[in-house]
């Protein structure tokens, strides 16, 4: 890891909004395994981005990272609050807005993967779920994936939650996961999970990711 003095983490707040939404549009999208697959666009996003963060920055659960001389935000783990109970997610996953066709669809297979959680979960447990994981595309390989994590753990322990949780849709971030001890509740091939349009594989990635795996760890 870079020296971690040349960053900064912070608790991030509904003001870092237009910030975080500038990173996920500069990296995340594209970068994403999931969205190359489906040729994901920014204008296709730009709506689901600004509310998806927002709802996060709201439950007071997400991190950010700056670097510490100009203050760029340069990675962050957006994350949501849930709790299991009497065999249902409780989190608020859903705003009532209807997006484009591409985001209900990968939202769709992202609420299939999370329903792993019942499984796994005791009855009555809270959670911390990382929904997303972003790091700006000039800052990769420095270990700040890992950083925002590792906040991420933290936070779940200050705000008394028995797990931290993710969907990992991408090789690298499972095996990030993996490192930091999580374990591995539900996996689906990508190629197995069909569109509904066409009835033929969804997502097919170039990046090696072959797979989607729901994580979980007590905190």
């Amino acid at each position: 890891m870079e020296n971690s003095n040349a960053y900064k983490v912070e608790n991030a707040k509904p003001e870092h909004l237009m910030e975080l939404v500038n990173l996920l549009n500069e990296g995340f999208l594209f970068e994403e395994p999931l969205n190359k697959a489906i040729k994901l666009e920014k204008d296709e996003c730009e709506l689901y981005f600004k509310n998806s963060t927002l709802h996060c920055l709201i439950s007071d659960s997400s991190i950010l990272i700056r670097r510490v001389d100009n203050g760029q935000i340069v990675a962050c783990a957006l994350n949501q609050l849930g709790t299991v109970m009497n065999g249902q997610l409780n989190a608020e996953n859903e705003d009532g807005v209807d997006y484009e066709r591409k985001i209900n669809k990968m939202n769709n297979f992202v609420n299939f993967m999370r329903q792993g959680l019942l499984e796994v979960i005791p009855n009555g447990s809270s959670y911390l779920e990382i929904c997303t994981l972003s790091v700006h595309p000039q800052y990769y390989r420095r270990g700040l994936g890992r950083l925002a994590t590792e906040a991420s753990i933290r936070r779940a322990e200050q705000l008394k939650c028995k797990f931290i949780v993710a969907v990992a849709t991408n090789y690298k971030s499972q095996a990030l996961f993996e490192k930091l001890q999580f374990q591995t509740g539900k996996t689906i091939r990508l190629t197995s999970y069909l569109d509904p349009d066409t009835n033929e594989p969804m997502f097919i990635c170039n990046n090696g990711t072959t797979c989607a795996k729901l994580h979980y760890k007590s905190v």
